[in-house]
């Protein structure tokens, strides 16, 4: 639960309760009176626990799979681990292992405890 949802939990409880008005607790949330008496009906209705955000606890429709990770992780390690990140991932878009994007494969791959083997060029700056 967020920072925020447990703020608005307290104030909409001191609202129940009596000890702020409706105009106080939309200033120490930082919402309109209108949304407090929306939340603060919703909590009446379905609890407490309700005013929290509707995703909370779901995992998104676009999260990689873990099996997905896994698989390009042992991929990289048995048969490409001398490529760069993006050229490895070049090769398993081209190859139809998947069609995520470089960066959630770069992702995917620094999460695993693999550390990319890019050189770094030396800056312009003349250096004396």
């Amino acid at each position: 639960m967020s920072h925020k949802d447990i703020l608005h939990q307290a104030v909409i409880s001191d609202l129940l309760e009596g000890s702020i008005t409706l105009e106080e607790a939309a200033q120490r949330c930082g919402l309109s009176t209108r949304q407090v008496h929306r939340l603060r009906k919703k909590a009446q209705e379905e609890g407490i626990d309700s005013i929290c955000h509707g995703n909370l606890g779901r995992k998104p429709v676009h999260a990689v799979t873990p099996q997905l990770e896994e698989r390009i992780t042992e991929l990289y390690l048995k048969e490409y681990s001398d490529h760069n990140f993006t050229h490895f991932s070049d090769i398993i878009i081209a190859a139809g292992v998947c069609s995520l994007s470089r960066s959630t494969i770069y992702r995917v791959l620094v999460d695993a405890g693999i550390s990319p083997s890019g050189k770094r060029r030396r800056s312009k700056i003349d250096h004396k």
